[in-house]
């Protein structure tokens, strides 16, 4: 979407940095965002670009600008908003108090404590009793199988005297022999550690005092389950720095799902931070499974900043120079989250010394088979990444040279996950754990609630549902097929979703400009309906609406509009126009074609060949119209009051224009959400406002739009995250949900915000309409991101693309399978409707089922057969029903021979099942050369109730989806 910095002006800019706009101790070195940049050892820069690919209008003076400015505002010990800290939440004012000193083995028990007296010294943190829960709770926490117990694994933090009295940490599965010298770790022996104000916080220190609390709630959570179940203990430990004198805090959790960690620090005035050292040395042998940047991406590609199609390979290669080589990573051995280790392939009993072998494995039920390495609770600091290291370390570090914090701040949460099997993955509750709760004052009754320690939950337990505008759905979207269109064609989108009846109708980029410059001549504004031509910026469109408006003129005849019109166009109150397929006012060149798009982005763009101009110096003026399907005669909407209320004068045709349509699709009972522009609302003042942002998003609500689409973040340096931040709180406070595009990966926000409905960060359909410029999106990428990325959060994929040459090398039915096991819960279809509402069409027989798909399920299953960026196999439930979703992600056909359906017992009346698959269908290409499609098949089970279904064949790129009905 964007045009990225040539290199020589990067390199002008990158001269003109001073460090005295960092206080004389170091200069700002930002990285090349869309790159997962960030510094190397030295701090020295990456060649590349911008943060986030910026280019023109969002240059480096502006970064410099809004660092300087957080800097400011927490020299004093504040912070950019004090609304959006967790301090502000009461989260970190008890981990402040004073503790008497360390607890030793008597009195503090399931803890093991060493001191050598020589300065080295070793906590044994262990599990908590296990959680009792009756079989009422379980039913209501929505699990099938599994226990609710912490996993048997022990957490190891020690001061290593000979490595300098330098902070480490592991787990391992606990010895059956303490005098055993190998034991079985999970994570080896890591450092931790954060340098502030240049005083490395991971050496020469020493713990002073330790402290635990044990928690267990339960909270209202959506996508693969309803319900989530907390239940951690939280270590806090006080240490100083020796030399320095200066104390901070380590929290440390143990969750059932794995371990967390983060700093939090009780100082005064503003700080610093540079570096981090929290590292994670994971097992040998193990195959990772990481997303990466091609070459064939180019750099001007910025906003896919947390995205890139997900491959694997041997750990060992990560931090390798030929595995760095053959990917082309200019950016060196760095990796966003999350990562996923898969440990099977850990080799047993390999001596590591010679005479010395490792502790026996635990047996395969309670073996970790899984690691994921991500981060939680990112709300007004930066972003990391991880660097690969020798000896298989990853170690956190920025995307930013320095981080701007007040004196009383917690870093967020550095994240393990652990997990025995695929299904353990995928349920975990573990990052939206380790965020707070909705606020009160936004939220008022969505709130968890703790589970009695003898266990069991009365029904006054039973947790409140989300607020009533928060409502998960389907949403149409013109962007992906024709680029977002006139408001002609934005109404007939709401159209076209009420009779899917799709929830949503997404208004993309360019709407803004609507109705922008002067008449169109002596015979007033200009509307171009019908068809039009003209050149996209991702290269020639589809018209796909043409054959719709050409086949049925009456469609867009017959109508008078009257409507008003703003004092900028005329003296008149309203005005009468009478739309015909030729236009309105004015007779336009067929060849004549606004890009909205473009035009939106006009003062971003560079002067040059690229330099948008407008054939005609005179941008259209639309009109809008009524539910055109056979003529409605006369509509007038001059006597809705409200529709011109509180709209102002300087920008009034488009808001008046949304304002129609966003009545039209009231009536329609489909909700709107409009898209915006980061740079246009992202400045902050000096005491923290985001005034543009809050302007806006007050106007979003006057309209009447139900949620707001922010774009271009392309970063997860401080300010933006903090913009994001208020974003989503300055949406809860109007009522409208939120999306985000072109930014970072989940952190859990949306249990603080649920308002969020989704974010991008995703490797997803938008990048097969960019074909020329990225490599297509592929089956076994699909078949790792429910195992990966969809593991930490929604994602707003935009799935669902039923032209062949939109969605090669997949079927129509691994299409419709991507609906049941991708999570987002507004789920934005990338298809046209018209497309999906052609009875002509393969996938037409199909239609009614894919409109019974839900966005958010009650509880989710992966089967045992399922392998990550092989096949995926889930069973997911919403009410009674039961949805099965299969991908599979191999270029070759697989077949299942036999796949046990373990909710069938739950409903012994027998089930009535439709599942759809795709059989081999022959065809014969305009060369003469014969292929083989996957052609949709449909078959009914009336009286279905096997338990399992058998030989289910999948082509190469195929998908299978089973709907069961209980009877």
């Amino acid at each position: 979407m964007r045009l990225w910095l040539g290199t020589l002006a990067f390199l002008a800019l990158l001269a003109g940095l001073s460090a005295a706009d960092n206080n004389g101790k170091h200069p700002v070195q930002q990285q090349p965002q869309g790159q997962e940049g960030h510094t190397q050892e030295h701090g020295e820069l990456i060649k590349g670009g911008l943060v986030g690919g910026e280019e023109k209008g969002d240059h480096w003076g502006d970064r410099r600008k809004e660092l300087r400015l957080v800097r400011e505002i927490n020299k004093d010990g504040k912070r950019v908003s004090d609304r959006i800290s967790d301090i502000a939440d009461g989260l970190t004012r008890d981990i402040f108090r004073p503790n008497a000193g360390l607890h030793d083995a008597e009195t503090d028990k399931g803890r093991v404590v060493q001191n050598d007296g020589q300065g080295g010294q070793k906590f044994t943190l262990q599990q908590p009793p296990p959680i009792k829960l009756s079989a009422a709770d379980k039913a209501a926490l929505s699990v099938l199988g599994g226990d609710h117990e912490l996993p048997t694994y022990e957490v190891i933090l020690e001061v290593d005297k000979d490595q300098g009295r330098a902070l480490m940490w592991s787990a391992r599965y606990p010895p059956k022999k303490p005098d055993k010298k190998n034991p079985r770790y999970i994570i080896r022996q890591s450092p931790l550690g954060i340098t502030v104000d240049g005083i490395d916080l991971g050496k020469g220190v020493k713990i002073l005092a330790h402290d635990t609390t044990t928690e267990q709630l339960r909270y209202r959570t959506r996508g693969k389950h309803n319900q989530a179940l907390s239940y951690y203990q939280e270590h806090r430990f006080r240490i100083e720095h020796v030399e320095s004198k200066k104390e901070f805090f380590l929290l440390m959790r143990l969750y059932r799902e794995g371990v967390a960690f983060r700093y939090a620090f009780n100082w005064k005035g503003g700080h610093t931070i540079t570096r981090e050292e929290s590292s994670f040395r994971v097992p040998f042998k193990s195959i990772a499974w990481h997303f990466t940047r091609e070459s064939n991406v180019p750099n001007d590609q910025g906003k896919f900043h947390y995205a890139g199609p997900w491959t694997s390979a041997p750990v060992e290669l990560l931090a390798d120079t030929q595995y760095l080589k053959e990917w082309q990573r200019p950016i060196g051995a760095i990796y966003g989250p999350p990562l996923l280790f898969d440990t099977r392939q850990t080799v047993l009993n390999q001596k590591r010394h010679e005479g010395s072998e490792f502790e026996e494995l635990p047996p395969p039920s309670r073996r970790y088979q899984y690691i994921m390495l991500t981060e939680g609770a990112l709300y007004d600091y930066t972003g990391f990444v991880f660097r690969a290291q020798p000896r298989l370390v990853f170690r956190t570090d920025f995307v930013v040279a320095e981080i701007a914090v007040p004196g009383q701040f917690m870093t967020p949460w550095r994240v393990a996950i652990f997990a025995r099997d695929l299904n353990e993955l995928v349920n975990q509750d573990m990052v939206t754990s380790l965020n707070p709760e909705p606020p009160k004052e936004l939220f008022p009754h969505l709130h968890s609630r703790h589970i009695p320690r003898q266990g069991g939950l009365s029904k006054e337990d039973e947790l409140p549902d989300f607020p009533s505008w928060i409502v998960p759905g389907r949403s149409v979207w013109r962007w992906w097929s024709s680029s977002t269109g006139d408001p002609l064609q934005e109404l007939h989108m709401i159209k076209w979703a009420a009779e899917l009846g799709f929830e949503y109708a997404t208004i993309d980029i360019g709407w803004e400009r609507w109705g922008k410059g002067v008449p169109g001549g002596e015979s007033g504004p200009v509307i171009r309906t019908g068809k039009h031509k003209g050149t996209h910026v991702y290269g020639l469109e589809d018209d796909i609406e043409q054959d719709y408006f050409e086949a049925a003129p009456q469609r867009v005849s017959n109508t008078t509009l009257r409507l008003p019109v703003p004092p900028l166009y005329t003296n008149a109150t309203n005005v009468t126009l009478t739309l015909t397929p030729d236009g309105l006012g004015k007779q336009v060149e067929d060849d004549y074609f606004i890009d909205w798009e473009r035009e939106a982005n006009r003062q971003y763009w560079e002067e040059g060949e690229n330099r948008f101009v407008d054939p005609f110096h005179n941008p259209i003026h639309p009109a809008l119209v009524a539910d055109i399907d056979h003529g409605f005669g006369d509509v007038d909407f001059t006597d809705d009051a409200q529709v011109e209320e509180n709209i102002p004068d300087d920008d009034s045709s488009a808001w008046l224009i949304l304002k129609y349509l966003i009545e039209y699709a009231k009536a329609k009972r489909v909700r709107v959400i409009v898209w915006k522009d980061y740079r246009d609302v992202k400045t902050f003042d000096k005491n923290g406002r985001f005034w543009p942002l809050e302007e806006y998003l007050a106007k979003v609500a006057k309209v009447g739009a139900s949620g707001v689409k922010i774009d271009y973040v392309l970063s997860e340096a401080q300010e933006r995250v903090l913009f994001e931040t208020e974003a989503a709180r300055i949406a809860a406070q109007h009522k409208l949900t939120m999306t985000f595009h072109g930014t970072h990966k989940p952190t859990g926000e949306w249990r603080r915000f649920p308002n969020e409905m989704t974010r991008e960060a995703i490797w997803g359909m938008e990048i097969n309409k960019i074909k020329e410029r990225a490599r297509w999106v592929t089956p076994r990428h699909n078949a790792a991101l429910p195992f990966t990325r969809f593991v930490v959060g929604h994602g707003d994929y935009t799935p669902f693309v039923m032209r062949a040459s939109k969605r090669d090398p997949t079927t129509i039915v691994h299409q419709m399978a991507l609906l049941v096991v991708f999570d987002s819960a507004i789920q934005t279809i990338a298809e046209h409707p018209l497309v999906l509402l052609d009875s002509s069409r393969p996938h037409y027989a199909i239609l009614d089922v894919v409109k019974k798909i839900p966005t958010l399920w009650d509880e989710t299953i992966v089967l045992p057969e399922s392998q990550v960026g092989s096949l995926v196999a889930f069973a997911r439930r919403k009410g009674d029903t039961w949805f099965l979703g299969i991908i599979n992600g191999e270029s070759g056909s697989q077949k299942i021979d036999s796949l046990a359906l373990p909710f069938i017992d739950s409903h012994k009346e027998g089930w009535n099942a439709t599942l759809i698959s795709s059989k081999p269908e022959e065809i014969e290409l305009k060369s003469g050369k014969n292929i083989v499609v996957g052609a949709v098949e449909r078959r009914e089970e009336p009286s279905f109730g096997e338990n399992k279904l058998t030989e289910i064949n999948l082509l190469g790129g195929d998908g299978f989806v089973g709907v069961f009905e209980p009877l």
